[in-house]
């Protein structure tokens, strides 16, 4: 018997060339899964016509720098632009987002989109025609599309449809996203769960998430509850193994303490700001250096980093960092400070302690579980527990007992691609002998 092929689905990140979160954990996937499997291979959807859904194989690898993906799809995030002409693109933005939510009930923002992509089409595209057992794995970020593909018809043509779920977050935290984006997500997750085989989470602790949610209500009540597991994620950055250059801007950041992510409510930056204004006191010299990209609802923050009187000194911001610049931070600061309160995984944490770098983050169930013993945890609604920390530490007070991190295992990004895949065939194997739903 043959063995399924297996499609990973990579729309949003190929089209948009991003490479945080979600992005970073895709393009691993999608650059292992070919390595370690022929029958792996990547897929981007094309969007609905009234009798078919358009999917198509696509030849990349985002580690080769010549086929990074066009990374020119529409942002639905405004960037970052200063004075009248920053607010004006903000309000451009939002204008544009309520004309495509209107639309949206219509289809014809659907209709108009999908035409639009078809145009784009070039000869590398391939129409995937899908054979019975080939697996549709879905780690990437769909739920904000205009159109969703039908799962349901891909599985009465004898395909297999595998959901990779990263987390709940916009269920279980809606104040850290907008109202929108929630609806949108719970909308997306609850049509989207019936007509799959399975689901793989990235951590034990989402997949708790998961099944607590599915068991809610009359959701666990359903006859069609698919098997939901965990795989072991990936761990590295694959590009600083090539080398490359080093601004000097960020060679300033040497012996500095380092926060890691995208700012947005959920990442806590406003109690890490709180936590160092408090050690400035004391420590003046002491520096901090946030890399992340600006994400949403963070204005009033934002403002507080580019106004602040130690900008560019003790306080730094990289918005752009490759993945040799990253590993060289990682290499060369103090420590990770990640004081997030809400997680599905965590990468930079287990990058941090991969790489040597002692960690410091909230006490969370997800933190204890990739970093366990290897980190000093802190209250993540209290600024001054974190300060505390700092301050000890700048006092050459030890740190608190944590395990050598030069003893910390990570799975390797083949070892992960290759476990997933093997769970994706075999919960599409035990699939295989239920009836259709």
């Amino acid at each position: 018997m043959n063995t399924p092929r297996v499609w990973i689905d990579c729309t949003d990140t190929y089209r948009r060339g991003t490479r945080t979160g979600i992005q970073r954990v895709v393009r691993n996937l999608v650059s292992h899964g070919q390595e370690v499997d022929l029958g792996c291979r990547p897929a981007i959807f094309g969007g609905a016509t009234t009798r078919s859904q358009l999917w198509y194989a696509v030849d990349w690898d985002p580690r080769d720098q010549a086929r990074r993906g066009p990374g020119r799809e529409t942002r639905f995030a405004p960037q970052q632009a200063p004075g009248l002409g920053g607010r004006v693109k903000r309000l451009v933005f939002g204008i544009a987002r309520a004309i495509r939510t209107a639309l949206k009930p219509l289809r014809i923002g659907e209709w108009a989109i999908d035409w639009l992509r078809r145009r784009r089409l070039d000869s590398s595209y391939r129409r995937i025609a899908f054979q019975t057992d080939d697996i549709l794995l879905l780690p990437d970020a769909m739920w904000d599309y205009q159109t969703m593909p039908d799962y349901a018809a891909l599985r009465k043509q004898g395909g297999k449809v595998v959901l990779v779920i990263h987390d709940l977050i916009p269920i279980e935290f809606p104040r850290f996203v907008h109202p929108m984006s929630a609806r949108w997500f719970q909308r997306w997750l609850d049509e989207t769960v019936p007509h799959v085989d399975g689901i793989v989470a990235v951590s034990r602790t989402v997949r708790d998430t998961v099944r607590s949610y599915l068991d809610r209500g009359d959701r666990g009540k359903r006859r069609d509850t698919p098997r939901i597991e965990s795989f072991a994620m990936g761990v590295e950055l694959a590009e600083s193994r090539s080398g490359g250059d080093v601004r000097q801007a960020v060679r300033a950041a040497e012996g500095a303490y380092l926060t890691i992510s995208t700012l947005e409510p959920r990442k806590n930056h406003v109690l890490l700001l709180d936590a160092f204004e408090r050690v400035w006191q004391r420590f003046p010299e002491t520096r901090l250096c946030i890399v992340g990209q600006e994400g949403w609802l963070v204005d009033d923050l934002v403002a507080r980093i580019r106004t602040h009187p130690k900008l560019g000194r003790e306080l730094l911001w990289f918005e752009d960092l490759t993945d040799t610049e990253l590993a060289w931070l990682y290499r060369h600061g103090k420590a990770l400070v990640f004081p997030s309160l809400a997680e599905g995984y965590g990468l930079p944490i287990a990058e941090a302690l991969l790489n040597g770098l002692t960690v410091v983050a909230s006490d969370t169930p997800i933190h204890r579980e990739v970093a366990g013993e290897f980190a000093v945890y802190f209250d993540a609604v209290d600024s001054g527990s974190l300060a505390g920390l700092v301050e000890a530490w700048e006092a050459g007070a030890p740190v608190r007992h944590v395990s050598d991190t030069s003893t910390y295992r990570a799975t390797p990004w083949h070892d992960s691609a290759l476990g997933l895949l093997a769970q994706c065939r075999r919960i599409t194997a035990q699939s295989s002998a239920e009836p259709t739903r």
